[in-house]
Formats: C-alpha cells, sequence, structure tokens
C-alpha cells in the first residue's frame, strides 16, 4: 500500500491513465485518421475546496463514439447489423472506449478505497497519539 494520501493526486494519475489507455486501443484498431480525436483527449477534475476530487470530465472529440458503435456516415445503430449482413456496409464498431472505461473505473475503486482506508488509519492514530 502506497504511504501517499492525496487522494487528488492519485485520480490526475488515473486520469491521465485513462486517456493512455484509449489512445493505445485507438492505435490498435487503426482509428486514428486525421488525428483530430487523438488531439483532443483532456480531462479535469472538480474538487471540493480541501482538494478531494468530486468528480471528473473527460472530453474527446463526439465522432470517436460513433467510431466505437460503428455508426455513423448514414449508418445508424439500430440499422447497422441489417445493413451489414445485406452487404450495404462493412462499418463495424471498434471498442476502443466502453471496456477500457470500465476496467478503469474498477481499478479507481480499490485506489480510492486504499487512500481513503490509509487516510482513516492515520487520522484514528493521530487521535490516539493526542489523547494519550
Amino acid at each position: 500500500m502506497s504511504k501517499n494520501t492525496n487522494i487528488g493526486q492519485t485520480v490526475e494519475a488515473w486520469a491521465d491513465i485513462v486517456i493512455k489507455e484509449w489512445l493505445n486501443k485507438i492505435k490498435l484498431f487503426n482509428i486514428e485518421g486525421t488525428g483530430n480525436l487523438v488531439n483532443s483527449f483532456f480531462h479535469h477534475i472538480n474538487t471540493q475546496a480541501d482538494g478531494d476530487p468530486v468528480y471528473i470530465d473527460f472530453a474527446f472529440e463526439y465522432y470517436g463514439k460513433m467510431v466505437n458503435l460503428g455508426v455513423g456516415k448514414g449508418v445508424s445503430l439500430f440499422e447497422r447489423e441489417t445493413m451489414v449482413s445485406s452487404g450495404f456496409t462493412s462499418r463495424k464498431p471498434k471498442p476502443w472506449y466502453d471496456k477500457v472505461f470500465l476496467k478503469q473505473l474498477k481499478i479507481l475503486r480499490h485506489l480510492l478505497a486504499e487512500k481513503y482506508a490509509l487516510k482513516s488509519a492515520l487520522i484514528i492514530r493521530n487521535n490516539l497519539e493526542e489523547n494519550n
């Protein structure tokens, strides 16, 4: 367990890793194209007054979600399977977003549990030392 109790720093590093993992998937699926999607990623961590994170905003070009679903340019989500099976399009989902994000959320959950447990233990220890 890390001795770092700075939750804001942990969440910042986690958000950077999420974007790196998304970029790795984009390269894996060869959907870099013009580079607009790759260059559009950023995150902002909204914090409380004490610096603890409240929520994280991720932003990127919206068409990236369409690529993730395999839709766009005349291919709707509803019609995609029919159009693929009938040969009207070869457009298929390139799941660069969803699985990465869900995996990383699980990791964040464990990181935050560890950090809050450490912070709680330190508070208890400090209170015991002050009262003895």
